[in-house]
């Protein structure tokens, strides 16, 4: 059987559609996909390399089941009412970390360890320590007051 190969190019616009109404279109430089509603799902702007990728309803769920998914870019801005992660183990590697937190940061967990080379400076208004059993102060020095 033989297959012709096509290749298109759109001189101004031009539109497919699915018999449901979904279309993709090409307008000058730009490649979009709407749903059947006319809302924009994917937009593809040749000229500029900018990709937009959105859920007009619902999840927008990327996967890869035997894969990573890798997000990168000069700067990753995530913004959300909440942020949600779930796995069996979190690493990070980073030369700083910053954090601002108007309301409460609260750490629940089996053991927490904190390991600084240089110094550990904890600043508050008041601090509490409260320990069932033992507390234990171990320094060549224990200064108060």
């Amino acid at each position: 059987m033989h297959r012709a190969s096509a290749s298109a190019v759109a001189t101004s616009s031009s539109t497919l559609s699915t018999p449901s109404g979904a279309t993709a279109s090409v307008e000058g430089e730009v490649i979009a996909i709407h749903d059947r509603a006319g809302r924009l799902l994917l937009s593809f702007d040749a000229a500029t390399g900018a990709l937009e990728l959105r859920a007009a309803e619902g999840d927008l769920v990327l996967r890869a089941p035997r894969g990573r998914v890798v997000v990168a870019g000069q700067v990753v801005e995530l913004a959300a009412g909440a942020i949600e992660v779930r796995a069996s183990r979190v690493l990070e590697r980073v030369v700083d970390v910053y954090r601002e937190i108007e309301g409460t940061l609260h750490t629940s967990a089996g053991v927490v360890r904190t390991l600084v080379r240089g110094s550990l400076d904890l600043f508050a208004r008041d601090t509490r320590i409260v320990s069932e059993e033992d507390t234990a102060i171990d320094g060549k020095h224990v200064l108060l007051g």
